[in-house]
């Protein structure tokens, strides 16, 4: 697996364990927050959170009854800054139409679902596909890659490929059909955003 771009995610926490020992268990987030007391879905000053298409936005709504507006942050970029995005995450390739992206809402350096002592209350099911993902990435050619993830416990502590997708609780299989599900629905996010353009031109 090769180290790509950045990107923030989040999960949830654990306690009660000494540091460097991680219970069987235990989830590996939820380790990496007792240990370092933060997690991936907080971010300095600049940096931004996970990346979301139309179906995280239906999702979320659905399960937290909460509008868009409140947890949906569009942010403009420029056609270089949209390029080397796409460049370095083929996966969201053409889906920032206008160059605009949907992201998670920041609030006070966190995402807006992460509640401190206990992680993202978001259900896994309504998760958006980044941070279901995180800290994984694909290549152009499909194959599985690593973002740069330097604060990931479970990229500090992976004794290989096999181990990292077993602590992430998952499995080649499983992030095959995750990859098949985003790319259907970032083609939908693409063409809900350019019916929306045409709607909004004079």
């Amino acid at each position: 697996m090769a180290r790509r771009a950045r990107q923030s995610g989040g999960e949830d926490q654990g306690e009660g364990k000494a540091e460097g020992e991680i219970a069987q268990d235990e989830p590996i987030c939820a380790a990496c927050l007792r240990e370092r007391g933060s997690v991936c879905c907080e971010v300095a000053q600049g940096e931004k959170l996970a990346t979301l298409l139309l179906a995280d936005v239906e999702r979320i709504e659905e399960a937290t009854g909460l509008p868009r507006h409140r947890f949906v942050e569009r942010e403009e970029l420029d056609p270089a800054e949209r390029l080397a995005y796409e460049t370095a995450r083929p996966l969201y390739r053409g889906v920032f139409v206008g160059n605009v992206r949907w992201g998670l809402k920041a609030r006070k350096g966190a995402c807006v679902f992460l509640e401190r002592g206990r992680g993202c209350t978001l259900p896994s099911q309504a998760k958006p596909m980044a941070c279901r993902l995180y800290p994984l990435d694909f290549d152009l050619a499909g194959e599985v890659t690593l973002l740069d993830a330097p604060h990931c416990l479970a990229l500090e502590r992976a004794q290989g490929p096999e181990h990292l997708l077993a602590m992430l609780g998952t499995s080649l299989s499983e992030l095959e059909r995750l990859r098949a599900q985003a790319l259907a629905e970032g083609a939908h996010h693409a063409r809900h955003c350019k019916r929306e353009q045409r709607r909004q031109s004079p």
